[in-house]
């Protein structure tokens, strides 16, 4: 779920033109090139064109970003693929790594609802991410970090959460930081205490 930052202001430049004494036309005039310029949707593109995103990995006890650039499409699947995949042999020799190791038959311990053409009722900023059953064989520390990863990795905005269910679609409750247990989707802020602070690693590939 990439969003790009977009900001619609063509209504506020109206205002402010009139504000500065430019009387309005009976007319539609189109604006000047430079106002134009301004008002397209800005992104997370380089010179190139690539896109830049985070994934999120873990070191010790805790969860970091990695920097990524893609030329094409990032959907939530391919990010927990990389996610499954873990860290390049650089980011490694850094002591990055991921607990989204394969379960049980080499079946993925987190998928999206999506790829598994499962229909979840989620919510317009929800991901729906299906938990394999070997999830709950892993340490209680190993599935709060696997939780991070993917929270983080996937609600990069603050009103964007994941919801967890499993392999008929049922949402699960999945546990917290502070030893509770989630009745529903969850946000990064459910866990923040899982990152590193500070956060004093971002590898670009």
């Amino acid at each position: 779920m990439r969003r790009r930052i977009a900001v619609v202001v063509a209504a506020a430049a109206v205002l402010l033109l009139t504000a500065c004494g430019v009387p309005a036309d009976s007319q539609p005039r189109a604006l000047p090139s430079d106002v134009l310029e301004a008002l397209k949707p800005q992104d997370l593109t380089d010179d190139s064109g690539a896109v830049a995103y985070e994934l999120w990995f873990v070191r010790n006890a805790e969860i970091l970003p990695v920097e990524r650039r893609s030329e094409s499409l990032v959907t939530p699947e391919v990010e927990l693929e990389q996610l499954e995949a873990g860290p390049t042999e650089d980011e490694r020799d850094q002591g990055l790594r991921t607990a989204l190791v394969p379960g049980l038959g080499e079946t993925s311990l987190a998928s999206t609802a999506e790829s598994r053409d499962l229909t979840v009722l989620a919510g317009t900023k929800q991901t729906a991410v299906v938990l394999d059953d070997s999830f709950t064989e892993l340490p209680s520390d190993e599935q709060l970090l696997l939780l991070g990863q993917v929270v983080y990795t996937l609600a990069t905005e603050v009103d964007e959460s994941v919801l967890f269910v499993n392999s008929s679609g049922i949402a699960v409750g999945v546990p917290l930081p502070n030893g509770k247990l989630s009745s529903g989707a969850v946000k990064r802020s459910n866990y923040a205490s899982l990152v590193a602070d500070p956060v004093d690693l971002l590898v670009e590939r």
